[in-house]
């Protein structure tokens, strides 16, 4: 039987743990206070973006055929509108939106409205938005949006 011989091997240093907190990326996102019509831009990507007036926006998202990396964006109703809709536009006709949302009320009406690739157009509609109210859009294969979102009401969003 073959002896063998150990060697020491070397694996770096071991410090203690810091006690001051580092920020890893992707932990904090940035906050987009939308107050009037707004074109969101890449560089804004990742970021959760408050619809946040009374008498409604228009928001326009950043043209898909320019980025090869995914965009993402995350919109929360946090001012009811009282005049007006909230508008989301996409920068092109050519770009579209996929997916849907889940309505949480209750009654036998139309639920869930969704597109598979048509619209260009996401209304949350006035007396019908509701604080809270949320959907995430993530841009996919350079020419969709995909949309999950979720509205408390019946027709709290509509695609055209």
């Amino acid at each position: 039987m073959a002896t063998q011989e150990l060697q020491e091997v070397k694996v770096g240093t071991i410090r203690p743990l810091d006690s001051t907190p580092t920020l890893v990326k992707g932990q904090a996102r940035d906050y987009v206070k939308i107050t009037g019509n707004t074109t969101l831009t890449a560089a804004q990507s990742g970021s959760v973006v408050g619809l946040a007036v009374a008498a409604g926006a228009t928001v326009t998202l950043p043209a898909l055929s320019n980025y090869s990396k995914c965009l993402e964006f995350e919109f929360v109703v946090v001012t009811n509108c009282t005049s007006n809709s909230y508008i989301i536009n996409t920068a092109s006709s050519s770009d579209k939106f996929i997916g849907g949302f889940n309505e949480l009320e209750t009654d036998t009406g139309d639920d869930g409205p969704s597109d598979t690739g048509t619209a260009v157009t996401i209304t949350l509609g006035n007396a019908t938005d509701t604080v809270g109210d949320s959907f995430r859009l993530l841009s996919i294969d350079g020419r969709k949006w995909l949309v999950r979102g979720q509205t408390a009401l019946d027709g709290g969003a509509a695609f055209s």
